[in-house]
Protein backbone atom coordinates (compact mmCIF):
# COMPACT_ATOMS: atom_id res chain seq x y z
CA UNK A 1 0.00 0.00 0.00
CA UNK A 2 2.73 2.38 0.28
CA UNK A 3 3.43 3.29 -3.76
CA UNK A 4 -0.26 4.38 -4.23
CA UNK A 5 -0.34 6.43 -0.52
CA UNK A 6 2.62 8.09 -2.41
CA UNK A 7 1.30 8.92 -5.42
CA UNK A 8 -2.10 10.15 -3.78
CA UNK A 9 0.49 12.92 -2.01
CA UNK A 10 2.14 13.55 -4.85
CA UNK A 11 -1.45 14.23 -6.81
CA UNK A 12 -2.85 16.29 -3.89
CA UNK A 13 0.94 18.27 -4.16
CA UNK A 14 0.32 19.15 -7.89
CA UNK A 15 -3.46 19.89 -7.00
CA UNK A 16 -1.81 22.87 -3.76
CA UNK A 17 0.09 24.22 -6.49
CA UNK A 18 -1.72 24.59 -9.18
CA UNK A 19 -3.89 26.31 -6.07
CA UNK A 20 -1.48 28.97 -5.19
CA UNK A 21 -1.49 31.22 -8.14
CA UNK A 22 1.49 33.34 -9.78
CA UNK A 23 3.81 35.54 -7.28
CA UNK A 24 3.74 39.15 -7.77
CA UNK A 25 6.65 39.37 -11.10
CA UNK A 26 9.62 41.81 -10.58
CA UNK A 27 9.99 44.17 -12.68
CA UNK A 28 11.47 44.02 -16.07
CA UNK A 29 15.58 44.27 -16.54
CA UNK A 30 15.08 45.41 -20.32
CA UNK A 31 12.79 48.44 -21.42
CA UNK A 32 11.14 46.50 -24.31
CA UNK A 33 8.26 44.01 -24.89
CA UNK A 34 9.11 43.07 -28.12
CA UNK A 35 12.22 41.85 -30.38
CA UNK A 36 12.63 40.91 -34.05
CA UNK A 37 11.01 37.84 -35.63
CA UNK A 38 9.75 37.65 -38.87
CA UNK A 39 7.83 34.63 -39.14
CA UNK A 40 4.86 33.27 -36.79
CA UNK A 41 5.19 29.75 -35.12
CA UNK A 42 3.06 28.05 -32.71
CA UNK A 43 6.40 27.52 -30.48
CA UNK A 44 7.63 29.60 -28.12
CA UNK A 45 10.97 30.46 -26.00
CA UNK A 46 10.85 30.40 -22.17
CA UNK A 47 14.10 31.70 -19.92
CA UNK A 48 14.01 32.26 -16.73
CA UNK A 49 16.50 35.39 -16.06
CA UNK A 50 19.73 35.34 -13.42
CA UNK A 51 20.79 39.19 -13.45
CA UNK A 52 19.08 39.97 -15.91
CA UNK A 53 20.60 37.75 -18.31
CA UNK A 54 19.17 34.22 -19.68
CA UNK A 55 19.96 31.54 -16.66
CA UNK A 56 17.97 28.35 -18.05
CA UNK A 57 15.72 27.92 -21.27
CA UNK A 58 13.44 25.65 -23.10
CA UNK A 59 11.18 25.51 -25.73
CA UNK A 60 7.38 25.10 -25.65
CA UNK A 61 4.41 25.14 -27.74
CA UNK A 62 0.65 26.94 -27.15
CA UNK A 63 -2.20 24.45 -25.79
CA UNK A 64 -4.69 27.41 -25.12
CA UNK A 65 -4.46 30.52 -26.76
CA UNK A 66 -7.27 32.33 -25.46
CA UNK A 67 -6.15 31.82 -21.90
CA UNK A 68 -2.19 31.82 -22.96
CA UNK A 69 -1.45 28.61 -21.66
CA UNK A 70 1.60 27.03 -23.33
CA UNK A 71 3.16 23.15 -22.32
CA UNK A 72 6.70 22.74 -22.19
CA UNK A 73 9.12 20.16 -20.10
CA UNK A 74 9.05 20.09 -16.23
CA UNK A 75 12.79 19.63 -15.88
CA UNK A 76 13.17 23.20 -16.97
CA UNK A 77 11.48 24.13 -13.43
CA UNK A 78 14.87 22.94 -11.76
CA UNK A 79 14.73 23.46 -8.25
CA UNK A 80 13.68 26.96 -8.89
CA UNK A 81 10.68 28.17 -7.02
CA UNK A 82 9.96 31.92 -7.39
CA UNK A 83 7.61 30.71 -10.79
CA UNK A 84 8.64 33.01 -12.96
CA UNK A 85 9.53 32.94 -16.93
CA UNK A 86 9.81 35.04 -19.92
CA UNK A 87 7.90 33.79 -22.60
CA UNK A 88 9.37 34.72 -25.82
CA UNK A 89 6.49 34.40 -28.73
CA UNK A 90 5.96 35.84 -32.11
CA UNK A 91 7.87 38.98 -31.46
CA UNK A 92 6.47 39.80 -27.81
CA UNK A 93 7.60 39.18 -24.37
CA UNK A 94 5.66 38.38 -21.71
CA UNK A 95 5.68 37.67 -17.76
CA UNK A 96 4.86 34.11 -17.23
CA UNK A 97 4.18 31.98 -14.24
CA UNK A 98 5.67 28.68 -14.52
CA UNK A 99 2.83 25.72 -12.97
CA UNK A 100 5.06 22.76 -11.90
CA UNK A 101 2.76 19.51 -12.38
CA UNK A 102 2.89 16.36 -10.40
CA UNK A 103 6.77 15.34 -10.45
CA UNK A 104 6.24 11.79 -12.01
CA UNK A 105 5.84 12.98 -15.57
CA UNK A 106 8.40 15.89 -17.52
CA UNK A 107 5.99 17.67 -18.54
CA UNK A 108 4.37 21.87 -17.39
CA UNK A 109 2.42 24.30 -18.00
CA UNK A 110 3.22 28.43 -18.47
CA UNK A 111 0.54 30.89 -18.01
CA UNK A 112 1.18 34.70 -19.47
CA UNK A 113 0.48 36.87 -17.03
CA UNK A 114 -0.69 40.08 -17.74
CA UNK A 115 -2.50 42.15 -20.98
CA UNK A 116 -2.12 39.70 -23.47
CA UNK A 117 -4.46 39.98 -27.37
CA UNK A 118 -5.23 36.30 -27.72
CA UNK A 119 -6.52 37.25 -31.18
CA UNK A 120 -3.17 37.34 -32.72
CA UNK A 121 -2.17 34.19 -31.54
CA UNK A 122 -2.11 31.45 -34.24
CA UNK A 123 -4.58 28.33 -33.42
CA UNK A 124 -3.28 25.70 -30.35
CA UNK A 125 -2.10 22.53 -31.64
CA UNK A 126 -4.44 19.56 -31.49
CA UNK A 127 -3.06 16.03 -29.97
CA UNK A 128 -2.33 12.59 -31.63
CA UNK A 129 -1.24 8.81 -30.69
CA UNK A 130 2.46 8.29 -32.06
CA UNK A 131 3.06 5.28 -34.07
CA UNK A 132 5.98 3.22 -34.54
CA UNK A 133 7.31 4.19 -38.22
CA UNK A 134 5.89 7.41 -38.16
CA UNK A 135 7.73 10.66 -39.75
CA UNK A 136 7.73 13.25 -36.98
CA UNK A 137 9.38 16.52 -37.07
CA UNK A 138 10.90 18.19 -33.66
CA UNK A 139 10.02 21.51 -33.04
CA UNK A 140 11.66 24.27 -30.95
CA UNK A 141 13.55 27.28 -30.37
CA UNK A 142 17.57 26.64 -29.32
CA UNK A 143 21.10 27.73 -29.18
CA UNK A 144 23.42 26.71 -32.56
CA UNK A 145 26.94 27.66 -33.53
CA UNK A 146 26.65 30.67 -35.04
CA UNK A 147 28.49 28.44 -38.08
CA UNK A 148 26.35 25.65 -37.99
CA UNK A 149 22.71 28.14 -38.11
CA UNK A 150 22.14 26.17 -41.81
CA UNK A 151 18.79 27.67 -43.56
CA UNK A 152 17.02 27.49 -40.26
CA UNK A 153 15.53 30.88 -39.29
CA UNK A 154 17.26 33.15 -36.79
CA UNK A 155 15.50 34.85 -33.73
CA UNK A 156 17.78 37.76 -32.30
CA UNK A 157 16.64 37.51 -28.83
CA UNK A 158 19.76 36.71 -27.68
CA UNK A 159 21.37 40.04 -29.54
CA UNK A 160 18.66 42.66 -29.92
CA UNK A 161 16.68 41.79 -26.16
CA UNK A 162 19.98 41.14 -24.15
CA UNK A 163 22.26 43.27 -25.78
CA UNK A 164 24.79 40.39 -25.59
CA UNK A 165 27.53 41.24 -28.35
CA UNK A 166 29.89 38.60 -29.75
CA UNK A 167 27.62 35.77 -27.88
CA UNK A 168 29.23 32.73 -30.01
CA UNK A 169 25.90 30.88 -30.31
CA UNK A 170 22.68 32.23 -32.07
CA UNK A 171 18.91 31.35 -31.23
CA UNK A 172 17.39 29.61 -34.33
CA UNK A 173 13.87 27.78 -34.92
CA UNK A 174 14.22 24.19 -35.55
CA UNK A 175 11.91 21.66 -37.29
CA UNK A 176 14.11 18.48 -37.12
CA UNK A 177 13.03 15.61 -39.58
CA UNK A 178 13.15 12.09 -37.35
CA UNK A 179 11.03 8.73 -37.16
CA UNK A 180 9.51 6.72 -34.44
CA UNK A 181 11.35 3.42 -33.19
CA UNK A 182 9.91 2.32 -29.84
CA UNK A 183 6.62 3.85 -28.25
CA UNK A 184 7.59 2.37 -24.57
CA UNK A 185 11.41 3.13 -23.66
CA UNK A 186 11.39 2.68 -20.05
CA UNK A 187 13.35 6.30 -18.16
CA UNK A 188 13.43 5.71 -13.92
CA UNK A 189 13.29 8.63 -12.11
CA UNK A 190 16.42 8.60 -10.28
CA UNK A 191 16.42 12.30 -9.77
CA UNK A 192 13.33 11.82 -7.71
CA UNK A 193 15.04 10.10 -4.62
CA UNK A 194 16.51 13.18 -2.86
CA UNK A 195 12.63 14.18 -2.88
CA UNK A 196 10.69 11.63 -2.80
CA UNK A 197 10.36 8.05 -1.93
CA UNK A 198 12.91 5.44 -3.07
CA UNK A 199 9.63 3.73 -4.78
CA UNK A 200 8.70 6.67 -6.39
CA UNK A 201 12.15 7.11 -7.35
CA UNK A 202 12.16 3.70 -9.13
CA UNK A 203 9.33 4.22 -11.17
CA UNK A 204 9.79 3.74 -15.14
CA UNK A 205 8.36 6.77 -17.17
CA UNK A 206 7.36 5.05 -21.05
CA UNK A 207 8.82 7.54 -23.13
CA UNK A 208 8.61 7.54 -27.08
CA UNK A 209 11.99 7.44 -28.93
CA UNK A 210 12.67 9.15 -32.24
CA UNK A 211 15.68 8.54 -34.81
CA UNK A 212 16.75 11.49 -36.52
CA UNK A 213 16.57 11.35 -40.04
CA UNK A 214 20.10 13.08 -40.48
CA UNK A 215 22.64 13.44 -37.39
CA UNK A 216 22.83 16.46 -35.76
CA UNK A 217 26.04 17.96 -35.21
CA UNK A 218 25.29 19.14 -31.42
CA UNK A 219 23.16 18.79 -28.56
CA UNK A 220 19.70 19.56 -28.67
CA UNK A 221 19.70 21.20 -25.54
CA UNK A 222 16.64 24.04 -25.37
CA UNK A 223 14.63 21.97 -27.74
CA UNK A 224 13.51 20.49 -24.09
CA UNK A 225 9.68 21.51 -23.73
CA UNK A 226 9.14 22.00 -27.56
CA UNK A 227 6.37 19.51 -29.36
CA UNK A 228 7.18 16.58 -32.03
CA UNK A 229 4.33 16.89 -34.51
CA UNK A 230 3.29 14.11 -36.76
CA UNK A 231 2.85 15.13 -40.72
CA UNK A 232 -0.51 16.36 -39.98
CA UNK A 233 0.76 18.96 -37.54
CA UNK A 234 -0.28 17.47 -34.81
CA UNK A 235 1.85 17.42 -31.49
CA UNK A 236 2.59 13.40 -30.15
CA UNK A 237 4.93 13.98 -27.66
CA UNK A 238 6.92 16.74 -25.70
CA UNK A 239 10.54 17.17 -26.13
CA UNK A 240 12.25 15.70 -23.32
CA UNK A 241 16.02 14.40 -23.36
CA UNK A 242 18.40 13.09 -25.09
CA UNK A 243 19.44 9.50 -24.76
CA UNK A 244 20.71 9.11 -20.89
CA UNK A 245 24.21 8.69 -19.70
CA UNK A 246 23.05 5.16 -18.39
CA UNK A 247 22.85 2.01 -20.48
CA UNK A 248 19.55 2.66 -22.15
CA UNK A 249 17.10 -0.90 -21.71
CA UNK A 250 17.02 -1.83 -25.26
CA UNK A 251 20.97 -1.30 -26.04
CA UNK A 252 23.83 -3.99 -24.69
CA UNK A 253 26.36 -0.90 -23.69
CA UNK A 254 26.12 2.51 -22.46
CA UNK A 255 25.91 5.24 -25.30
CA UNK A 256 26.45 8.70 -24.51
CA UNK A 257 25.97 11.02 -27.09
CA UNK A 258 28.44 13.95 -28.13
CA UNK A 259 31.36 11.88 -26.64
CA UNK A 260 34.19 11.29 -28.41
CA UNK A 261 34.89 7.87 -29.94
CA UNK A 262 37.81 6.55 -31.48
CA UNK A 263 37.89 5.38 -35.33
CA UNK A 264 39.97 5.05 -38.46
CA UNK A 265 40.05 8.60 -38.75
CA UNK A 266 40.62 9.60 -35.34
CA UNK A 267 38.84 10.69 -32.82
CA UNK A 268 35.04 12.09 -33.42
CA UNK A 269 31.84 12.56 -31.03
CA UNK A 270 28.89 10.60 -31.14
CA UNK A 271 26.52 12.22 -33.26
CA UNK A 272 23.30 13.43 -31.80
CA UNK A 273 20.82 10.91 -33.48
CA UNK A 274 18.64 10.23 -30.87
CA UNK A 275 15.63 11.62 -28.89
CA UNK A 276 13.26 10.94 -25.88
CA UNK A 277 9.84 12.69 -25.48
CA UNK A 278 6.65 11.96 -23.61
CA UNK A 279 3.97 11.05 -25.12
CA UNK A 280 1.11 13.48 -25.87
CA UNK A 281 -1.47 11.15 -23.76
CA UNK A 282 0.65 12.50 -20.55
CA UNK A 283 0.02 16.14 -20.95
CA UNK A 284 -3.57 15.38 -22.12
CA UNK A 285 -3.97 13.43 -18.85
CA UNK A 286 -3.33 16.57 -17.33
CA UNK A 287 -5.43 19.36 -18.92
CA UNK A 288 -8.14 18.74 -16.80
CA UNK A 289 -6.01 20.04 -13.92
CA UNK A 290 -5.77 23.40 -15.53
CA UNK A 291 -9.29 23.92 -15.77
CA UNK A 292 -9.66 26.37 -13.12
CA UNK A 293 -6.77 28.81 -14.11
CA UNK A 294 -8.13 31.80 -15.89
Amino acid sequence: MKLPIALFGLFVFSLFVLGCGPPNLSNDCQNTDRFPQNFSAKEALFIRERNCAPHILASAFLIDRERGLFASAKHFVGNESDGQAKVFFNGRVYDGFLVQLPPITDVAVVKIQGNFDPTTFPEAYGLSQAKIGDKVFVKGIHPHPKQLTGNNKIILIYEVYYGLIGEPQILVYESIEADIISLNLPIKNKDLSDEFSEDISEISNNYINLKMAKNHLFTFGGLSGGPTVNERGEVVGINANQLPKDCVPRTENCIVQGEPVLTKSGLKPRPFDELNIVPASELEKLIPLLADIK
